[in-house]
């Protein structure tokens, strides 16, 4: 506690030190408030450059999404990009990566992969869109070689609904040309069967049972495979094209 002083002339020397020390006070806490705010300038500044830094990169700049909503058409977009990847000789260069790691996805759904490998990539063909006479196949991948002749098809549903026997129509032209082996996958978002108006239950479990029909998704069976591939991808234009076709299913 401070003792005033009584007399004036020792009043006048107290009020002048409380004054000066009021001073320095307060100009002690102006410093303090202008290196908080340098501080606070600082902290700013580095955001603002890590905000400026973020928008060069663009990562949610994604050409499928600016394509006319392309993320969710299954026929422009998720059909013949799943058929080119598929493909061994597709444009993508990377040989038989991304069918291998489709066929390991089946394996774990009990599929046997050498059922629908075979040996020269050049008897290997890929189609979208292909006429049975009776429907159209959204994908389809063939093989026919001097060692093996089979075929894989994938009915791609994103939203569209199922046609009256339409699975039923196309396993029956896949195994007029390709016997027994031959694989249909029915490929939607999440997981979903077949309607009944498509294939019976009795069907469905026949087919699942011989190894014929197989239920996937992109979320748990493509998003995988794609993901798993990426750091084996050796050409940097396909490694972008992959990330961003990842995203686009991320936002199916």
């Amino acid at each position: 506690m401070i003792d005033i002083p009584e007399t004036p002339g020792t009043l006048i020397a107290f009020l002048e030190r409380y004054k000066a020390l009021t001073h320095q006070h307060e100009t002690q806490r102006l410093v303090a408030d202008q290196l908080a705010y340098a501080r606070l300038l600082e902290g700013w500044q580095v955001l603002q450059q890590l905000h400026r830094r973020q928008q060069q990169l663009a990562p949610a700049y994604n050409v499928f999404s600016l394509l006319r909503n392309l993320t969710w058409d299954e026929t422009r977009l998720h059909s013949p990009m799943l058929a080119d990847l598929l493909y061994p000789r597709g444009a993508h260069g990377q040989g038989p990566l991304f069918y291998d790691a489709l066929l390991e996805q089946l394996r774990q759904l009990g599929i046997q992969p050498n059922r629908y490998q075979g040996r020269d990539a050049h008897f290997y063909h890929v189609a979208t869109e292909v006429d049975t006479g009776d429907g159209f196949i959204d994908v389809l991948l063939t093989y026919r070689g001097p060692d093996a002749r089979f075929a894989v098809a994938i009915e791609n549903k994103i939203y569209a609904a199922d046609q009256d026997r339409q699975l039923a129509r196309y396993q029956r032209y896949l195994e007029a040309q390709f016997g027994s082996r031959s694989l249909l996958l029915y490929l939607t978002p999440w997981r979903r069967d077949p309607d009944e108006a498509s294939l019976t239950v009795a069907e469905r479990q026949q087919l699942t049972e011989a190894g014929r029909l197989r239920c996937i998704t992109y979320y748990d069976h493509v998003l995988p495979m794609l993901q798993g591939c990426l750091a084996q991808v050796q050409a940097p234009v396909v490694r972008q094209i992959l990330e961003q076709y990842i995203q686009a299913i991320e936002n199916l």
